[in-house]
């Protein structure tokens, strides 16, 4: 016979705690059917109570449970804890979950409601929606592994896919820009996750501490906003999630291309054809093909006439003491008057553009311009030497060291003077001269 106390613990263990029945049997050194046995015995005791008074109770104070549910994020053992603290009734855990199983899924449903409305229908030309996936397609025949920029359109849900052998930054950019031109205008807003190339601080108060520096350029240059959805929180941009799933298995299954170029080609083909004429299913009324809404939303987006930049880096840079600053493992020399100072910097394979406080001070050529240790090495020696010179003609002007230099002083002595003084030893055989 278990005692009072070990069977409330064998309760305890299983409703609080969550504990299994073996569990149970091992840590209290009783068999499992002495643990089902008290359960069973604990659940009989509760159905009275649960019927008269508590449930009696629950019923008149149901809006108060109800928000102390909420507020317990729907959990049932503080929701237990808080009826005992305000009202001084302790509601068995089983009654109380029985009670609360309707009222939860409730709550669950209103919960996924209001994440829905983040999918309502956008106006047109408001929201692009982007990710990345990744699939392993046959490329001349053989395995690889690609990884598929995807973006969607929120209104005409206009799918536009592009391939990479990796996922990098530069990807995520070149992607954007090459929907731009296959959509033939720009969006009001970019919808996009927490990738570590576009977002390094969700939670930050501005988009420029919020964005990676070369994505929040790239935003301010074509004037668009970003939007980055909440973190493991992909329903935010749900558009794209599945036209990302809708891509890996409709266009790349059994598909076999010679190489990337290929392959990017069969994809805006499909694109065009294939996505654009399926059909969708929205809330509202209207076209219901992606190519039928996209007439309507290419009317709203905002016409591109800019260069691209998804090549272009955007960096900040600290002169260093020497005047040199570090641009792809190269250094370059500027003006010393910006030592010590923070510029700004834009390049790309071939040009860099420098800047500070909005005003370009300087553009160098990458092949041309790098920073030569052997031609500086050079021109330190010229430009020291040109020092010494300035500084000796500065000395000829100077009255007093002029007079020092004509006059005769005991300053210059031959070495025997000072032999006599220190005792050389002479007379050992040593060599002065060679010491």
């Amino acid at each position: 016979m278990l005692s009072k106390q070990e069977r409330a613990l064998i309760i305890h263990l299983h409703e609080e705690k969550k504990a299994s029945i073996r569990t149970i049997s091992r840590r209290l050194g009783v068999s499992r059917n002495t643990v089902r046995h008290w359960l069973r015995a604990e659940s009989k005791t509760e159905e009275p109570k649960a019927s008269s008074q508590l449930g009696k109770f629950l019923q008149e104070h149901a809006a108060d449970v109800r928000e102390m549910y909420v507020n317990c994020e729907l959990h049932c053992p503080p929701l237990r804890r808080c009826i005992k603290d305000r009202y001084q009734v302790d509601v068995p855990l089983r009654m109380l979950q029985r009670y609360c199983a309707p009222l939860r899924k409730e709550l669950k449903r209103l919960t996924y409601l209001e994440d829905t409305v983040c999918r309502f229908e956008t106006a047109p030309g408001q929201h692009l929606q982007v990710d990345f996936g990744e699939k392993d397609v046959l490329v001349n025949g053989q395995p690889v592994h690609l990884h598929l920029f995807t973006c969607k359109l929120g209104y005409s849900r206009g799918v536009f896919v592009k391939a990479y052998l990796r996922e990098t930054q530069e990807a995520w950019l070149d992607g954007m820009e090459s929907a731009f031109r296959y959509f033939g205008g720009l969006p009001y807003c970019i919808v996009c996750d927490n990738a570590s190339s576009l977002v390094r601080n969700h939670n930050a108060g501005s988009d420029a501490a919020r964005f990676t520096q070369r994505f929040y350029y790239f935003l301010s240059y074509y004037n668009i906003k970003g939007i980055a959805t909440a973190i493991q929180h992909p329903q935010s941009k749900g558009k794209v999630e599945s036209g990302v799933k809708y891509v890996k298995n409709n266009a790349v299954v059994g598909v076999d291309k010679p190489d990337l170029a290929s392959w990017n080609i069969w994809l805006e083909t499909w694109c065009r054809t294939e996505s654009d004429q399926r059909k969708i299913n929205t809330l509202f009324s209207g076209p219901d093909t992606p190519a039928e809404r996209w007439i309507l939303e290419k009317q709203a987006l905002r016409s591109n006439n800019k260069h691209s930049i998804a090549g272009v880096f955007f960096e900040t840079r600290k002169v260093g003491r020497d005047g040199l600053i570090r641009v792809d493992n190269q250094y370059f020399r500027l003006d010393d008057a910006l030592i010590g100072l923070e510029v700004q910097i834009q390049y790309d394979e071939k040009n860099i553009s420098v800047s500070r406080a909005g005003k370009q001070i300087a553009t160098l050529d990458k092949t041309k311009d790098a920073f030569n240790p052997k031609a500086q090495e050079a021109s330190s020696q010229d430009h020291w030497q040109s020092a010494n010179q300035k500084q000796f003609e500065r000395l000829l002007k100077d009255p007093h060291w002029r007079s020092l230099q004509n006059s005769s002083t005991e300053l210059a002595r031959s070495g025997a003077d000072y032999d006599a003084v220190i005792n050389w030893p002479q007379h050992q055989g040593l060599n002065r001269e060679v010491a």
